[in-house]
């Protein structure tokens, strides 16, 4: 609710899961009324949807908020009317997430569009966010690609079960390490696509295939040396050994998959 007292004129919420947007919608309708918000997922008849959309278009409506399942809404839609687009929570695909964010850039968009992503406090995403900042735009562009098109996260998930099943639940290391092996994996995926000569992942063009070789792969060295960073300051020795031995296997195991190319 913060984020949306610090904007102006209509605003388009994307939510994956249906419990969520209608959870925003109850809440939206309590504060600001019911006249002020709209939903728009699976379960909107189709009617419904048509009302919605025309109604959020008209700049005289007092519809304000646009409340949407980036899948279902996310395609075909002419939403111009938007001035903010926030993602609530975002899903694993990256050709969902892009048109989603073109359904305010049709013919007839002559607003400035702000696009806002949540992301919880003391989560794997946020720890992973703030160690990718960089103030060289070209790192900041394409490690910002690379998060979008999305993953599952399981070795995060699997680092975070792991702990939970050792009977960690004290301090944010489980959190910060699950980070570092997911900048890993990514770094390697980086690599790999040098390697392979890869133009397409998860349905869209690779980093290499956009910023070239040389970009793609010391943007991955850039993702190892802040995982590393992340290591030294969890301050176990053990656990250093261990992600830097296995840091090393992998590097090995590309090379040897270059020399027998």
């Amino acid at each position: 609710m913060n984020v949306l007292e610090e904007t102006e004129g209509k605003v388009i919420i994307w939510a994956v899961y249906r419990h969520d947007i209608m959870k925003i919608t109850k809440t939206l309708a309590e504060k600001y009324g019911p006249e002020s918000v709209v939903s728009f997922f699976g379960d909107t008849k189709s009617e419904d949807r048509q009302e919605a959309v025309k109604n959020f278009q008209d700049e005289n409506n007092p519809i304000r908020f646009f409340v949407g399942n980036p899948r279902t809404g996310g395609f075909g839609l002419n939403l111009t009317q938007a001035h903010h687009m926030i993602y609530y929570s975002n899903s694993y695909d990256l050709e969902v997430r892009l048109q989603s964010e073109d359904r305010a850039h049709r013919i007839g968009q002559n607003n400035n569009v702000t696009y806002v992503d949540l992301i919880a406090s003391k989560t794997v995403d946020e720890k992973i966010k703030q160690k990718l900042n960089s103030e060289v735009n070209l790192v900041d562009q394409m490690t910002s690609y690379h998060l979008k098109t999305g993953g599952k996260r399981l070795r995060a998930l699997l680092t975070l079960g792991a702990a939970k099943l050792c009977g960690y639940d004290k301090g944010g290391r489980d959190i910060n390490l699950s980070a570092c092996v997911e900048l890993i994996h990514a770094a390697t995926l980086m690599h790999d696509d040098v390697i392979d000569n890869g133009e397409v992942r998860r349905g869209k063009k690779t980093l290499n295939k956009i910023w070239g070789n040389q970009s793609s792969i010391l943007v991955g060295d850039y993702l190892l040396s802040r995982c590393f960073e992340i290591m030294v300051e969890d301050g176990d020795i053990e656990v250093l050994k261990l992600l830097s031995s296995t840091s090393a296997e992998i590097s090995q195991g590309e090379v040897l998959q270059l020399q027998h190319k």
